[in-house]
Order: structure tokens, then C-alpha cells, then sequence
């Protein structure tokens, strides 16, 4: 865009016409507890990430902000009475489409060759129950101590909307990685 901004953006789609046998779990509860069959899945998403990297000493300095929003959409079969868990169909199944929003954005900053810091935040709607919404808080402090190896210290607070019958909490994690071989090309900037 200019030379201390860069812009990256992406799309990416998927679509699953037969999700009949994901390792033997193809059934959700849905709503109200009545039993899905999950039938067929599309999504959908799109990414961007903003950089300033200032001319001078861009080595060491930067700012990232980045944001990757996801759509889902899932087509079910629903079964008020559960008669197909026998293999019965009594009539009163119908198909139902259920669509699913999912988001993460995250800034970062780069202040010396070895530490940056930010923020994450996710959101997430249920794939079966798009009622059903989670909430993630992150911030994150990196060290790295080589070109080769990154440690990365996240506390994240998780809230559940009150349909998820879910309660609050809480992780702290703590992440090694590492890069073998010789092409580490933007490495340092994740």
C-alpha cells in the first residue's frame, strides 16, 4: 500500500456435499435437544492482515493487526421423535439449513528483536445452533530467543452465552516453536 504498509488479504472455501461417516459421529443435538443428522456442510471465509513496518528499523519494529471472519453453513436432517437412530423413518423428519458465523482478530506489536505482545479475541457461533455463542479474550506476550525458536506465554478467559449451558473460564498456555531447516521466511512477523 505504501512503503511502511503492506496488506494481505485471502478467501478460502470448503464444501462437504456427504457427511455421512465422520468416524462414526454424525448426529448433533440441535435446539430444544431434538436429534440432527448432519447432511452437508459449505463454508466459507475471509482474511486480511494489515502491517505497519516502518522503513527504518522494520527489522525490529512492527505492528500487525489481522482478522479472518468464517460463515458456515450446514444442511441437517432433522428427527423430532430419534426413529432414525433405530433406521425408521416415521415421516416427521425434515431437512434444516442452520448458517454460523465464527471470527478471530488479533493485534500485535514488535518492539525489540526478541519480544512482541497483543491481544486475540475470538468469536464463535454453535454449527448446529448459531444461538449458541462463545467468547474468547487472549493477550499474549512472545519471546524469541533465536531466528529458530519462539515461546509464546496466552491467558485466555472463555464466556458462554446462557444457551450453551456452559459456564466461564479460564487457561493460561504456554507454547514452544520451532523451524527446521533453512527457509524461515516470515517466521519472526507470527
Amino acid at each position: 500500500m505504501t512503503p511502511n504498509l503492506q496488506l494481505e488479504t485471502g478467501i478460502s472455501g470448503l464444501i462437504n456435499p456427504s457427511t455421512s461417516d465422520r468416524g462414526g459421529v454424525d448426529a448433533f443435538t440441535g435446539a430444544g435437544g431434538v436429534p440432527m443428522t448432519e447432511k452437508e456442510r459449505r463454508v466459507a471465509g475471509f482474511d486480511l492482515k494489515l502491517s505497519y513496518v516502518p522503513l527504518q528499523n522494520n527489522q525490529f519494529k512492527r505492528l500487525d493487526w489481522g482478522t479472518e471472519v468464517l460463515y458456515s453453513n450446514s444442511r441437517y436432517l432433522v428427527d423430532p421423535d430419534g426413529s432414525l437412530a433405530t433406521g425408521e423413518l416415521t415421516g416427521d423428519e425434515f431437512k434444516r439449513g442452520v448458517g454460523s458465523l465464527g471470527l478471530y482478530s488479533y493485534v500485535t506489536y514488535k518492539w525489540h528483536r526478541q519480544w512482541s505482545g497483543g491481544f486475540l479475541f475470538d468469536f464463535v457461533e454453535d454449527a448446529a445452533n448459531h444461538n449458541d455463542h462463545t467468547f474468547a479474550y487472549s493477550p499474549y506476550l512472545t519471546w524469541a530467543p533465536s531466528h529458530w525458536n519462539q515461546l509464546r506465554l496466552q491467558y485466555t478467559h472463555t464466556e458462554h452465552n446462557e444457551v450453551s449451558g456452559l459456564k466461564s473460564d479460564d487457561a493460561v498456555y504456554l507454547q514452544w516453536a520451532w523451524i527446521i531447516g533453512a527457509h524461515s521466511h516470515g517466521w519472526q512477523a507470527r
